[in-house]
């Protein structure tokens, strides 16, 4: 199963901003909605992300912030989630 297999339950509703959100993204009005969030992680998998970004270039949120992006969108497969 993949995330968009996944039954509307599975998530949490959306919060007033966020349905407008969505509605004004679904209408075309949006290409890029940014939302900070606050995520705990263990602090090896940061180090790491530092480093892997830092050999890119890129800032380490950044790489964090694609890699969501692109197992969201279905590009990064995971073997065994937990």
């Amino acid at each position: 199963m993949n995330n968009t297999d996944l039954p509307a339950s599975h998530y949490a509703p959306l919060d007033e901003e966020e349905a407008q959100y969505m509605k004004e993204l679904e209408n075309g009005e949006w290409k890029s909605i940014k939302k900070p969030i606050t995520i705990r992680l263990d602090i090896a998998d940061i180090l790491a992300a530092k480093k892997r970004a830092s050999d890119v270039g890129i800032p380490y949120q950044t790489l964090i912030a694609s890699l969501v992006h692109r197992y969201l969108k279905g590009d990064i497969k995971l073997e065994n989630p937990m």
